[in-house]
């Protein structure tokens, strides 16, 4: 098996997977890599455009993006890498970033965060970038570990670690760190680039309150 895998979960993304896989095979560039495309029950040509850009393409039924990141973290594990690179597939994180994340997994961390909140974030609520920063604080006083961007979803690590259980249905971002920091597991956090999103809405919440409320429903389910 490749020595990185990089996972794209991806929901009617015709328009920027080919773009982003284009970009992940240049950055990679001589290094023994797969990408691994998880179509949550795409109804455009995502699937096609991913498999023409030349990814894997697993399709499965609808189910939100915790249960696409669940599946592909099973079949990560199947797939047995030395690590795995998760990246969204709307093209606001820039894959040029993608080797300066490998490196620090390279260097010895088990986890590491691509961290959007160094600096200006344009493309982010002032509310949620507040409500990140207070988490990401949290978990560095809790842990004692460089946890940055509590909620990015780009993001490398060990197979260890992908193999870390997430009950929740929603922020598996934040209950992969809990699980990561709660197991002893390394944490690093590297300055990445967050652009603008191309096309359509992004999938994240767009509501604070209705993001703070949900987490907590899921709250329970990331500390047993």
């Amino acid at each position: 098996m490749a020595d990185i895998l990089v996972t794209l979960p991806a929901y009617n993304e015709e328009k920027t997977i080919g773009v982003v896989i284009e970009e992940i095979k240049q950055a990679l560039e001589g290094q023994d890599y797969s990408i691994l495309v998880v179509s949550d029950g795409s109804v455009d040509a995502t699937e096609a455009e991913a498999a023409k850009a030349g990814a894997i393409v697993y399709r499965k039924t609808h189910g939100g993006l915790a249960d696409t990141f669940k599946c592909e973290m099973e079949i990560a594990c199947l797939m047995k890498p030395n690590m795995v690179v998760n990246i969204d597939a709307d093209g606001q994180f820039n894959p040029g970033d993608i080797m300066r994340l490998v490196e620090q997994v390279w260097a010895g961390n088990d986890l590491v965060l691509g961290n959007r909140l160094n600096g200006s974030v344009k493309y982010m609520g002032r509310d949620r970038m507040i409500l990140n920063k207070l988490c990401a604080w949290g978990l560095r006083v809790w842990f004692g570990t460089d946890v940055r961007d509590v909620a990015t979803g780009f993001r490398a690590f060990t197979v260890d670690v992908a193999k870390l259980r997430i009950k929740g249905t929603y922020s598996f971002t934040l209950e992969q760190l809990i699980r990561a920091g709660k197991a002893g597991y390394k944490i690093k956090s590297v300055p990445v680039e967050f652009r603008d999103r191309k096309d359509g809405q992004s999938r994240q919440a767009t509501n604070t309150a209705r993001y703070m409320w949900k987490t907590l429903l899921n709250a329970r389910r990331m500390f047993i």
